[in-house]
Order: structure tokens, then sequence, then C-alpha cells
């Protein structure tokens, strides 16, 4: 019975090793598309990895699939022989926390085993923009590369699963949609693009959006004569709920309105009659189009994750409530062990005569002042999950905001494997001891003791925005701020035209009136410094700077509450930064010349060699720089002027030049003040476009205060 007993177990142990038959990769057939159309992964950009598995063996799989880029992002799967499945992964910009440079795909068993993976490339350069096209001929928009949109990208229902890949798209067109099924979720994470700075081109009907600039009551046949083309179109009647580009004998063709910050364009021939195919047709009407996009701002959004980085650098709260050993007092115990371990040892075994008793002595105070040195640097430390949270909480309306969050998680012992978070998150881990398991929660299991465990997250939450309101004159500018929230701003600030302005402390509840004529370029940021005793100051990134866009954005401070819920955490200290723009602020131009000192965005370099860092911009070599000024719409600029300002080193050959309304672009002088003349000779819609031409062996260096444009009265 005995050795019945030990062959039943000596076979389940081999049972146990052998497990099932294996997958192997011959099984499974890996396909890898990065970025939609399999462009590298670039670092400063947001990436999307499209992973489609096909199980060609005659087994069904159970595993996992594990983006691996220092972090970890783990999505168990189940294949069917003879089936595939297709999973979704997302890299933020700047995911790389150390010179780490390998981002591999990796496909494990259930036991773990690898099976196949993926290396995939890194490029450390910005890509061009994209363009969406939602259709199924994106060819009949190449066209579009002549107008300077040169990577054009067909794409499915799942590319709107995930919000932040979006971002690297300056616009999306739907021309057709009747083969295209858009979900709920699909249509809420196009309409947070929108309003977090794209532009949406619709010519179709029946999209189901309800936020379009225009009702469409029905349809009919009718001939245009638009750009030197008469043909027969058809037209979608209807009712237009935003401003008019674009008409034909009194009716409209193209119709725009503002949403939060981004642009949505409805075009009422749809884009896919075959008068589109027509070249001078084409690029007439996009040529209304075009210059009424919002792209610029989306850019903002991109490098936000290295600004909030920087912040917990600075303001590295997470570590503020661990109670670390000072290198002094280290020091200090250090040379005492080394005094009592050595002369002071050696001289009492002399003095009693007990040499013998060395081999004891040593190791006993060795373990003695190595446990009292661990439990005095022990002690001040979170014997729980804590959490840090460094925000930026951008109000997309009165009622709407979105969260960019950078979390620190301490891990206090080994005991803690699983964090949870609620529900409604994109989450993104940035260290290297925390994995993200099926987008539901992280694990721990990798991670060091009193590690400080790093993630990004996004999300959209109801919350009640601070109402302000900005009358603007020539001279001064009157500002009115109510303080909707419950929760005190320790410090605020507004910017307008390029100036900044301190509004001070603002309790939860509170409604505040300035009058503010001068300000200052940068923020003062001493108030952050004194309020969280930061030594980092070297390291620190201008906030507001690098955040702020158009003529008026409003930024505040508090740190009480908290946007993000870890569940397991037993307490959490934060920097939270509200922020609304000029979509979301009630702004009043009671004199039109208080429009001064608007200052411009870059939004395209192609050059032999160009960096970014925060909202700099550093070119070198053969190349163009444009550069956009987005003037306040619904106004009326005619009998104005403008007045150009450049301020910025460069070195070699480099020409300045402006569009006019004709489409020629016409030289400036370089340097100081230029008066443009009349504003209408300029104005596309309410956008104003410059660029700088770099010649072989030329620079440029730009920052925000480079370029600014004013309106000025009389113009000629």
């Amino acid at each position: 019975m005995k050795k019945v007993i030990f062959y039943i177990i000596v076979v389940c142990m081999l049972l146990s090793f052998i497990g099932i038959e294996r997958v192997y990769a011959a099984d499974l057939e890996l396909k890898v598309v990065t970025n939609f159309v399999n462009e590298p992964i670039i670092y400063e950009r947001w990436n999307k990895i499209e992973v489609t598995i096909t199980n060609k063996g005659d087994r069904d799989f159970a595993g996992s699939v594990i983006l691996d880029y220092r972090s970890k992002v783990i999505q168990e799967v189940f294949i069917q022989s003879g089936k595939k499945v297709t999973l979704d992964f997302s890299l933020p910009p700047n995911f790389l926390d150390s010179s780490y440079n390998d981002v591999v795909i990796q496909v494990v068993d259930s036991r773990g085993r690898e099976v196949t993976k993926r290396n995939l490339s890194v490029m450390w350069n910005p890509s061009t923009e994209k363009v969406g096209i939602i259709g199924s001929r994106v060819e009949r928009y190449n066209l579009l590369k002549t107008l300077g949109r040169e990577s054009l990208v067909t794409l499915k229902g799942e590319d709107f699963n995930n919000f932040l890949p979006l971002q690297n798209f300056s616009m999306i067109v739907i021309d057709d949609s009747k083969d295209f099924n858009l979900t709920g979720a699909h249509k809420e994470n196009i309409e947070l693009w929108v309003k977090r700075g794209g532009t949406l081109v619709i010519g179709a009907n029946n999209t189901g959006f309800d936020f379009l600039p225009y009702r469409v009551t029905g349809s009919e046949i009718k001939e245009i004569d638009l750009f030197d083309v008469t043909e027969e179109v058809l037209y979608l009647k209807g009712e237009p709920l935003g401003d008019v580009l674009l008409e034909h004998d009194g009716l409209p063709i193209l119709v725009k309105k503002d949403l939060g910050r981004g642009t949505v364009i409805f075009s009422a021939i749809p884009l896919t009659d075959n008068v589109f195919t027509k070249p001078q047709f084409f690029t007439g009407f996009w040529s209304y189009i075009l210059p009424n996009t919002s792209e610029n701002h989306l850019q903002n959004n991109i490098y936000r994750l290295g600004l909030l980085r920087d912040l917990r650098n600075v303001f590295s709260k997470g570590d503020f409530n661990l109670t670390f050993l000072k290198p002094g007092f280290l020091a200090l115990g250090l040379i005492i062990y080394i005094l009592v371990i050595g002369p002071l040892n050696f001289y009492l075994l002399r003095k009693w005569k007990k040499w013998d008793f060395g081999w004891l002595t040593v190791p006993l105070l060795a373990i003695f002042f190595t446990t009292s040195l661990f439990i005095i640097g022990s002690t001040g430390r979170s014997k729980e999950i804590v959490d840090t949270q460094v925000s930026i909480i951008e109000y997309l309306d009165e009622n709407q905001a979105f969260v960019d969050s950078y979390i620190s998680i301490f891990l206090p012992s080994s005991r803690e494997k699983r964090v949870e978070v609620e529900d409604g998150l994109t989450l993104t881990p940035l260290t290297n001891g925390i994995s993200l398991v099926n987008n539901k929660y992280f694990d721990l299991s990798e991670g060091r003791i009193w590690s400080n465990q790093r993630v990004h997250v996004t999300k959209v939450v109801n919350k009640k925005a601070p109402v302000v309101s900005v009358d603007i004159f020539h001279y001064k500018k009157e500002v009115v701020v109510e303080n909707k929230s419950e929760a005190d701003y320790f410090a605020s600030f507004i910017q307008i035209g390029g100036e900044w302005h301190s509004l001070g402390e603002i309790k939860g509840g509170e409604k505040k009136s300035y009058t503010l004529t001068s300000g200052t370029r940068n923020i003062d940021y001493n108030f952050l410094f004194q309020r969280y005793n930061s030594p980092n100051r070297w390291m620190f990134s201008e906030i507001g700077e690098r955040l702020a866009e158009g003529m008026v954005t409003f930024i505040a401070f508090e740190d009480t509450l908290s946007p993000v819920t870890i569940r397991q955490s037993k307490g959490t200290e934060g920097l939270n930064i509200y922020l609304l723009y000029q979509n979301a602020i009630n702004v009043d131009y009671r004199e039109i010349t208080g429009i001064r000192n608007l200052p411009g965005v870059v939004t395209k370099v192609k050059a032999a060699d160009y960096t970014k860092w925060g909202n700099a911009h550093f070119v070198r070599g053969d190349g163009e720089v444009e550069v956009v000024f987005t003037l306040p719409s619904g106004l009326d600029y005619s009998g104005n002027g403008l007045v150009l300002s450049t301020e910025l080193y460069h070195y070699g050959n480099v020409k300045l030049q402006i569009l006019d309304i004709q489409g020629e672009w016409k030289e400036l002088s370089l340097g100081g003040m230029v008066n443009l003349g009349k504003a209408e000779n300029y104005l596309l819609g309410n956008v104003v476009k410059v660029k700088l031409l770099v010649s072989q062996g030329a620079s440029v260096d730009i920052n925000p205060h480079s370029f600014k444009l004013s309106v000025v009265g009389g113009g000629q």
C-alpha cells in the first residue's frame, strides 16, 4: 500500500510539471500594429498598440498578453482553436522613467511560460499629426497632403475605444457612417476629443451626434456653381446652429460651431459626393475649413504628463509622510558604530582580559546597531498604503471636467500585492514594480518594499466649475471669480493677453472682484516652494506658462481634495491645479483694442534638427516653423489694424512671412514690432498665420513670448 501511495504521488508530481499540452509559437500568429499605420512608437506622443493573435493550432489557448516597457500592462486572453482576438494597449508620452529603451509585446501561457514575443522600436522625435477618416475611401483625401495634412489614416470602430491616442489626430473627418458602427462609448470619446481641442468635420447624415452645428430636415438635388465648378450635388436641407463659413445662393454650405476648446464643422454637401473628385472644388472647399480648425490646442494636452512628472519631483509629497533617516543622523550612527566595535571593544576586552569573547562581541554589536538603525529609520514610515496625487483638472464646460493625474503609491510591505481603483479610469503604470491587469487593478508583487510606484490616470467627472467673467478694456480688465467648490484655492492667477495677474486666495463659495492693469510675464512660484518647503527649485518647470493658451486662462491651486480614489490607500496627499480656458470663461471685449499681446502657438515644424522642451522650440538647419494666432471669434475686426511683435534668438538666414487672405505668403521684417495694416487683409476666419523660413546652417529658438499679436485702432 505504501508503494502504491508513493507511485501515485510521483505520478501527480510529474503531471504537475508536465501539465496540459503546451501551445507553441508555431500555433499562434502574432500581429502588432502601432499607431494606426505601423508607425514606430513615439516617445513624445500618445501611442496606440493593437495586438491580434490568431490560434492556428488544434488546442485552445489560455494565457496573457503583456506590454512590457519597464512597467507592464497585462491582459488575460482565451483563444479557441481557429479563432483570433484583438487587444488594444496605450502608451503615454514620456512613458520611460529612465534610460530603459525597450518596448516588448510578450505572449505567455497560463503558467507564465513565454510562447512568443515582439520587440517594438521607439522614436524620440515627434511624428506628423494625423487626419483620421471615417469612410471607405481615404484616397479621396490625398489632396489634403498638398494643403499641409500629410498623414491620412482610415479609422475603425475599435480605434475609438480609448480617447487618449486620439490626441495624435489634429482632425477627424466623417464622410460615410453608413457601415461604421459607433457605440455610445465611441461617441463619448469623440466628443471628449473635440472638447479638448480636436476638429471634427462631418459631411454625412444620421451620425447620431447631438452637438452638430446643423439640423438636417431633408435633402434635394441642387445645381451649384462654386470654385469654377458647375455641377448637380446632393444638398442636405436644414437649419444652421452655428457660424456659416460658406454659402451658395443664400443657402449654408459649411457651418462651424465651437465645442469646448475644439471645433465641429458640418458640410451640407455630403463629402462622398462626386463633386469632391474635382481638384479645384476640393481645394477651394477645404480652404474654408482648414483656417477654422483648432488643432493647436491638442499639442498643449500631449506634453502634460511630463509637466506632472516634473511637479511630482519638485513637490515630492509622496515622500513627505515617510520619515527616512536624515544623512547626518545616519553618519553619526555609523561613526559611533565604528568607534564601539573597534577601539572601545578592543579597550574593554584588553582591560577585562577577555580576548576570547571577541568572536561574540563583534557580531552582537553589529546586530544591535543595524537593528537599532533599521527600527529608528522605519518607525516614521507608513505601515499602510498611502498615495500622492498631482492632478490637472481642466474644465470642459461649467459642469464637466477632465482629470489628468500623476499618482505615487507607497508600498509599505511585501504583503500588499493588489491595489484596486475606482471604475471609469484610464490607467497607465509608469514604474517597474507595478503592473496593470485587465485594466481593472494594479499588481504590486514585483514592487520593492518601501518603494513609491507611480501611475498615470485620466477620468471625466461631473464637477461645478468656478464662474469667471472678464471685461476687457484698452487699459484695464475687470475680473469676477466665484469659487463653486467646497475647497479653498490657496492661490489663483489669470492670464490675459500674455500677462499674468495674481488673484490670491479664494475660499470655497466666495466671490471676489478685481480691477487689473499691468501684469507680469511670468508667475512668481515662491508661494508653492514655501507651502511645501520644496528643496528642488532648480528643476522646476513653469506650470501656468506651460498650460496657458489663447487670450485668457484661469488657473487655481488647491490641496485638500482627492480627484482619484485608491481603495486600499489609508491616506492621500495631493496638489490639484484647476484650469479654465477661454471657452469656459465669460469674456466681454468692451474695447476691441484690449486684445493685446495675444501669444502665437507653434503648430508645425519641419526642420533638419528639431527639439522641444516644454513650450520652447529649438530649430537647426533647413526648415520652416508655422505659428498661429487665434483671435476671439464673433468680433468685427474691420476698421482695425494688427501689430505683430517678434522677440526671439536666431542665427544665420531666418525669414519671417505672413499669409494673407489671397493665400500668398508675404515677407516681413524679423525682430521688434511690425504694423501689418488692416486686420481683414490677414484674418482667415479668426486666425492669423505666420511662418519662419530657416536656411541651411541657421538656427532659431522660440519660447511662448517670441510671437505676440495686438489689435489696434485705425488699420490702414
